[in-house]
């Protein structure tokens, strides 16, 4: 919508690359994104989460950051709290006030469909603002857009190792990203050797017997 000149230009754009997104992912804000935003006269800053804190899986406590599943003895699984949010909003938020910004309005890509996850900023020097929520645009109609626009439509985007993955998501890693997934099954197993009961898949499997 910016670059069709449909919604104004933002002062500044950055995403943060946490460490653990899928390359998949880069490679389409690379070639398809930041051209295209280039050509619109915006430039995309793309800043490392390591630059301003630690990413990894587990704190210093040895607690697992991501939300992975737990066998119990008894059989019964359940899934850990998210704890991973801060290697992006952190990392944005520091990287703003190295520029200086004292005050802005943050805009949020969070579909209308998903309305239920638009928050209040909990900063005084930040607004949260949530364009397609205001606009109405599911994500259906952002696929829409997309299509309308001469877009290619992007796949869901998340760390690769993420556990709320869908078995869609991990059969389209598996079946299209061999490369992905294997490094997916290793931090799966990395995992374990630290704590035995977890899992990533939601079966509460070793990922590397994922069948569906």
């Amino acid at each position: 919508m910016i670059c069709a000149g449909e919604w104004p230009k933002p002062d500044l754009a950055v995403m943060v690359d946490s460490g653990w997104d899928r390359p998949s992912t880069w490679q389409c804000i690379r070639e398809v994104f930041m051209p295209r935003l280039e050509a619109a006269g915006v430039r995309l800053d793309i800043i490392k989460t390591t630059d301003y804190m630690d990413n990894g899986l587990f704190d210093t406590a040895g607690r697992l950051k991501i939300p992975a599943y737990r066998l119990h003895a008894d059989g019964g699984i359940s899934k850990l709290h998210t704890r991973c949010n801060s290697w992006k909003g952190v990392s944005v938020k520091r990287w703003l006030r190295a520029q200086g910004v004292t005050a802005c309005e943050n805009w949020v890509g969070i579909a209308a469909d998903e309305g239920g996850r638009a928050r209040e900023s909990p900063h005084k020097w930040i607004t949260y603002r949530y364009p397609l929520i205001e606009k109405g645009y599911t994500r259906e109609a952002c696929f829409w857009l997309c299509g309308k626009h001469s877009w290619p439509l992007p796949h869901q985007t998340s760390c690769l190792m993420c556990p709320q993955q869908r078995n869609s998501e991990w059969a389209l890693l598996r079946d299209h990203y061999p490369d992905e997934f294997a490094r997916a099954c290793e931090i799966d197993e990395a995992i374990r050797e630290r704590d035995p009961g977890l899992y990533l898949w939601a079966k509460a499997k070793p990922l590397r017997e994922f069948d569906c």
